[in-house]
């Protein structure tokens, strides 16, 4: 077990990033700087997917210039191994072209991302729910009833899309999840200047048509996932201080202050940094249908808790980089962690846990490999982890990080 105190950046959000691009994409031929954007694996597919249709992007450190964009006759679009471009795609490609098809690499061409019955929805067609698929597109009805229940990122290509259309459109919501993305999302396209009414009794958003995307500069807010695992190394044994936050309240998994806070851990935030030190959680329990990404990261710090841990809404975590919910149960056979899963693999209870370390299968599962690391801070032997270079789809700094507060054991 290694003590350690240390000052740290705060990392950009990928999220953010990711629809600070769009929002850029879509300003009608002006040019649009982004501050602070994330340099992680799924960015950098972003950049090389919106150029490969006619973009001309310019990255320089952390600051992407949207410079112009010239129509490039391209049918494939690649989108690397994220998930949120291959779903964002299905809809905002009918913008260059009425057919297409999505491709990607490893791990994303085995998840199912349910485009089927989006597309169905919509009246487009498409191949397949896995990739590559080819959508064939139509114009869309005047009302869109959108299920929302495996994610909310098919419905965020859907707002992005709909301004740029000539006439009003509303979407009847149903079964969402991801609620904070879906805010992200809409939070975006009202720094764009993009008019829209969201009723969020009746689950029902209307958007104009004949909208301009009107921005100039954006700067991402910091990632409270990717913050999750530093705070969690200084909950468990030592001091960290995060500084240079961008932070917005409506930021997706901003909830893991609160959750670790009622746990009992000894947190600190002020207005553009955090301050995590040293503390013995009581238990965790979490709802996880709306934050699936805090899954990998609860788990391990509820191993260290002191009474049992439970977390629902686990059948969210099927369908993501790997099949999360298996991938972390299968790092808890490994470490002989106590554990038990409901019937129904909803609800999984975590009972308190000394572990020994161990060789840890990360399926190419960034949060896994992650979540791996941060429990090798407490392991009483060393904890392998296999292909931890899959933590550049995200949080590429986190080793780097990891090595400074002088945790590597190799």
């Amino acid at each position: 077990m290694i003590s350690f105190v240390g000052r740290i950046d705060a990392p950009a959000s990928k999220s953010s990033s990711l629809r600070a691009i769009i929002c850029a994409i879509l300003s009608n031929n002006k040019p649009v700087t982004i501050n602070n954007v994330s340099l992680c694996d799924d960015v950098l597919s972003a950049i090389t997917l919106f150029t490969s249709i006619g973009y001309k992007i310019d990255l320089s450190k952390n600051t992407l210039r949207v410079i112009s964009f010239t129509p490039n006759k391209c049918k494939e679009l690649y989108c690397g191994e994220s998930g949120f471009l291959a779903r964002i795609m299905v809809s905002l490609a009918s913008l260059y072209s009425n057919e297409y098809t999505i491709s990607g690499e490893k791990t994303l061409l085995s998840r199912n991302l349910d485009i089927t019955p989006f597309c169905h929805a919509l009246g487009y067609s498409s191949s397949s729910d896995y990739l590559p698929t080819t959508i064939k597109s139509k114009q869309l009805p005047d009302i869109l009833d959108i299920d929302a229940s495996q994610s909310s990122q098919l419905l965020s290509g859907l707002l992005f899309l709909l301004a740029n259309l000539n006439q009003t459109r509303t979407i009847n919501i149903h079964n969402l999840v991801s609620k904070p993305y879906l805010l992200l999302s809409l939070d975006y396209l009202h720094k764009a200047k993009i008019k829209y009414v969201f009723d969020e009794h009746e689950m029902k958003i209307t958007i104009p048509g004949n909208q301009e995307y009107k921005v100039f500069e954006l700067t991402p807010e910091s990632d409270w996932s990717s913050m999750s695992y530093i705070i969690a190394l200084g909950l468990l044994n030592g001091d960290i201080e995060i500084n240079n936050i961008q932070d917005n309240k409506a930021a997706p998994d901003r909830v893991i202050v609160d959750i670790l806070k009622e746990a009992g851990g000894n947190i600190e935030l002020k207005a553009n940094s955090i301050h995590v030190s040293s503390s013995k959680l009581n238990n965790i329990n979490f709802d996880l249908t709306h934050n699936p990404d805090l899954a990998p990261i609860l788990s391990a710090l509820a191993i260290s808790c002191k009474n049992q841990s439970v977390l629902t809404g686990c059948k969210r975590l099927f369908s993501k980089e790997s099949n999360r919910l298996k991938s972390i149960i299968e790092m808890f056979k490994t470490l002989n962690v106590s554990y038990c899963l409901s019937d129904d693999d909803n609800t999984l209870t975590i009972y308190p846990t000394i572990i020994e370390g161990g060789l840890v299968e990360t399926f190419n599962d960034h949060r896994i490999a992650m979540s791996a690391l941060v429990l090798n801070s407490i392991s009483k032997n060393k904890i392998d982890i296999n292909n931890y270079q899959c933590i550049n789809k995200s949080f590429p700094e986190f080793i780097d990080i990891y090595n400074r507060l002088g945790l590597a054991n190799e």
